[in-house]
């Protein structure tokens, strides 16, 4: 479409420079692990109140009681209606 002319500069008073050699190549960065693997030493189990992990006025509460009203509107509405 609309390709500058060989030698213009793209911008003018900037000079086009090439990216490629600042960045590196994909097959040079090795692989990170996006997960934590998990420890099978595990010797025991521990107990753990999931309430005292966040604060009260954290914002993931408001996701944990909207996904409750959610799920007791589900119940209700399917459940089974007695006709008799």
């Amino acid at each position: 479409m609309n390709k500058p002319e060989a030698g213009a500069a793209v911008l003018p008073g900037l000079d086009s420079v090439s990216l490629a050699p600042m960045l590196p190549a994909a097959s040079a960065l090795p692989a990170r692990p996006r997960v934590k693997p998990v420890d099978r030493s595990q010797l025991s189990w521990q107990m753990l109140d999931v309430e005292r992990l966040i604060e009260q006025d954290h914002p993931a509460r408001a996701i944990w009681e909207a996904v409750k009203k959610m799920a007791e509107r589900s119940k209700t509405q399917n459940a089974p209606v007695d006709n008799q």
